[in-house]
């Protein structure tokens, strides 16, 4: 067993900090989470913020209060400045089961610093001087100059009522801003586009489209799938003259091209490949066969069954064209759906999407984070998504490292669109700090997509700006991959790694005890994932060696 004092450090290198606040003996209450928070800002103090007479209680307000699997009390506070939410920001306390002192997840200084500033913006307030109709003008124009504006509307369910937020900038600096949603075409379909702009100047903070891409029955039907002439056998249902790739029991269906059109069989085998990519049954059978193994994993993994039918698409042309072997894949949260592009089976291109299982499972991944814990796709949040994502999709498909190692071809087959265990493709000391998104694709130019330059450490992260990559979603969740092969293995960290499997629960612990805000940090994430960790392991023999092994991991990438 560790020291009490070997511990106490491992609690302050893990970025959140225990207090001398007395445990409660009875259920935590916000106002026993007030009362922490005021410790932090001025010890002695009682409701107030240390040289201001401005209640915590304005500052940060009750969000939800939670009892995890393991008995601990989780307290959220939604920050405010004065009637403004700050967008996608939470503060979190924990009372653990143990009666043990309560944590304040991100550690004492920065939780100085946010309530500092939340109290010297509540006392100082920025005005808006520019309307809301001038703001939804600003946005319309940047819609039609994306030639993303969708002259009909979507189902109200879609969008939210405007309001005004603080929102932080790429710079880490609070502004007041207009927060629109509005209809809007991404990836040739209907969807919305977040617009957060700001409410004196009028530029565009932010924006992003909600959707996310990757750069029973007792019939059985056969067919044959994509990776080996083995005929498989599965669950169908008949309808209209036809048999459907449709498992009652699993509750998922396979469509073709579209939403509108189930991948149907006159005879209940599907073993016709066509003459063309679009018409090859064994795309369809592969993506099935994949969707079953990830249906699966999920409810026997973490108990987790989709909100309805799961829907999977194959044969997926072009959103932007109608033009077939579409490159891509993409989960669209409105349609609950996921979309599986053919391919265009070329050097620089992919094989069928739905054929690999790693991609499948990231793209499923996307829907269970937007169900479970949402992260903004935009930034470093937006990283964290991807990365989520990507580890996902390593846990359903555990035999390698590798995301999309099925379907990258030519001089990048079997090698993947991004390696978790080495993201710099053994070239990584050529990202030098502070990597524009320009000198990242001129780095990589005329690389194949399987040896591209991906960042292993926050000072590699690549500088994007809300227009390059979302900024930056697809290219800097490699740092936190880094870190999951780390901690996953062990490789190097001179202590032992918890294996993949243990690592997704924790980070599964972390999204359903909400202990990350939507717009989440690094530093958060890191923070959140290290208290998952520490309420997971309550108990467990290993649980020092495991903590100590996260910790060196997170160290590895600059964290």
């Amino acid at each position: 067993m560790r020291s009490l004092a070997h511990w106490f450090l491992v609690i302050l290198i893990s970025g959140f900090l225990t207090l001398s606040t007395p445990a409660t003996s009875h259920a935590a209450q916000f106002e026993d989470g007030y009362r922490v928070f005021e410790q932090l800002v001025s010890p002695g103090a009682v409701n107030t913020l240390s040289q201001s007479s401005r209640p915590v209680s304005e500052i940060l307000r009750p969000l939800k209060k939670f009892v995890d699997p393991g008995g601990a009390e989780i307290l959220t506070y939604a920050k405010y400045v004065g009637e403004i939410r700050v967008y996608g920001e939470k503060s979190v306390v924990i009372f653990p089961k143990t009666g043990a002192r309560p944590l304040v997840l991100r550690g004492e200084s920065v939780v100085r610093i946010d309530l500092g500033e939340l109290t010297q913006l509540a006392e100082h307030p920025q005005r808006a001087s520019l309307s809301l109709e001038r703001a939804q003008q600003i946005a319309t124009q940047d819609l039609r100059t994306r030639k993303e504006f969708l002259g009909r509307g979507v189902p109200e369910s879609w969008l939210s009522q405007p309001e005004r937020v603080m929102f932080r900038d790429q710079k880490q600096a609070l502004r007041l801003a207009h927060h629109l949603t509005l209809p809007a075409r991404a990836m040739g379909m209907p969807t919305t586009r977040e617009y957060f702009i700001d409410a004196e100047t009028g530029e565009i903070l932010a924006t992003f489209a909600l959707i996310y891409d990757a750069d029973g029955s007792d019939l059985v039907g056969t067919g044959y799938g994509l990776k080996t002439d083995e005929l498989k056998e599965f669950p169908i249902t008949s309808a209209e003259g036809t048999f459907r790739l449709n498992d009652a029991a699993r509750d998922l269906a396979i469509f073709n091209g579209d939403l509108e059109v189930f991948s149907a069989d006159e005879d209940h085998v599907w073993d016709r490949v066509g003459n063309d990519r679009p018409s090859n049954q064994r795309a369809e059978v592969e993506l099935y066969l994949n969707f079953q193994r990830i249906v699966d994993y999920y409810k026997q993994r973490f108990g987790y069954s989709w909100s309805g039918t799961v829907k999977a698409v194959a044969h997926v042309p072009n959103p932007n064209d109608g033009s077939p072997n579409f490159d891509n894949a993409f989960f669209h949260p409105w349609y609950d759906a996921f979309f599986f592009g053919d391919g265009s089976a070329t050097d620089n291109g992919f094989d069928y999407l739905g054929k690999a299982l790693d991609v499948a499972g990231h793209e499923f991944g996307h829907g269970f984070i937007s169900a479970q814990g949402p992260l903004t796709y935009q930034g470093e949040s937006g990283a964290l998504n991807e990365h989520i994502a990507d580890l996902l999709g390593a846990c359903v498909d555990d035999d390698d490292w590798m995301i999309g190692d099925e379907i990258t071809m030519g001089p990048s087959a079997g090698k993947g669109l991004r390696n978790m265990q080495d993201p710099g493709s053994g070239e990584g000391n050529l990202l030098l700090p502070e990597t524009t998104y320009a000198k990242w694709r001129e780095l990589n130019k005329g690389r194949p997509i399987g040896l591209r330059i991906y960042p292993d450490h926050v000072t590699k992260k690549i500088v994007c700006t809300y227009n390059e990559d979302s900024g930056g979603v697809h290219l800097n969740c490699t740092i936190f991959n880094k870190f999951a092969y780390l901690a996953s293995t062990g490789d190097g960290m001179g202590s032992e790694g918890l294996g993949r499997q243990m690592l997704i629960d924790i980070y599964v612990r972390a999204m359903k005890d909400g202990l990350y805000s939507q717009r989440a940090t690094f530093k958060e994430f890191r923070d959140a994932i290290m208290a998952a960790a520490d309420l997971h392991l309550q108990g467990h023999e290993k649980r020092d060696a495991y903590l100590l092994t996260m910790q060196k991991s997170f160290a590895a990438i600059g964290l």
